[in-house]
């Protein structure tokens, strides 16, 4: 006969830990991915053109929220709604990356509050033009130390 600490056994070995997780990144107009994996061995897929990989991010993972919004119609000779409308339903992910692959991207800002802003733009500029002078520039940093450029250029 099965007892209950059997039982609990079983249930306890299907308990699984993410150990590693991605959130990938497209346009908009990308279409969804179908899968992540493919064969018996569960073999990843190569990205459609337009995905990346968010690179790092924090600990906490992914968080999922729904948020609906609802109008309440009223109609001649009642004195209560007699319908109520869904006016906004949205679904939404959030993940902090640590800005691990954005950085050098135009148009990407990491504003903090109170600091001066820009356009997302000097930096991509000067990374294009050190690929373009045949170098590289490498970005490194890390939480409350800052971020180092170096700036490689191939000696003429």
């Amino acid at each position: 006969m099965t007892s209950y600490v059997d039982w609990e056994e079983r249930t306890s070995s299907l308990i699984r830990k993410s150990l590693r997780g991605s959130a990938f990144i497209a346009p908009y107009a990308t279409a969804n991915l179908a899968a992540l994996t493919t064969g018996s061995n569960a073999s990843l897929v190569t990205l459609p053109t337009g995905y990346q990989d968010l690179g790092w991010v924090t600990k906490d993972g992914m968080g999922f929220g729904r948020e609906t919004e609802n109008s309440e119609v009223t109609s001649f000779g009642s004195s209560t709604p007699t319908r109520t409308d869904q006016t906004s339903d949205v679904l939404q992910m959030t993940v902090t990356a640590q800005e691990t692959k954005l950085a050098g991207k135009p148009f990407q800002r990491f504003d903090r509050p109170g600091t001066v802003t820009g356009a997302g733009l000097g930096l991509a500029i000067a990374m294009e033009l050190a690929r373009r002078m045949g170098g590289a520039m490498v970005l490194n940093g890390g939480q409350g130390r800052g971020a180092i450029m170096e700036l490689r250029l191939p000696r003429l």
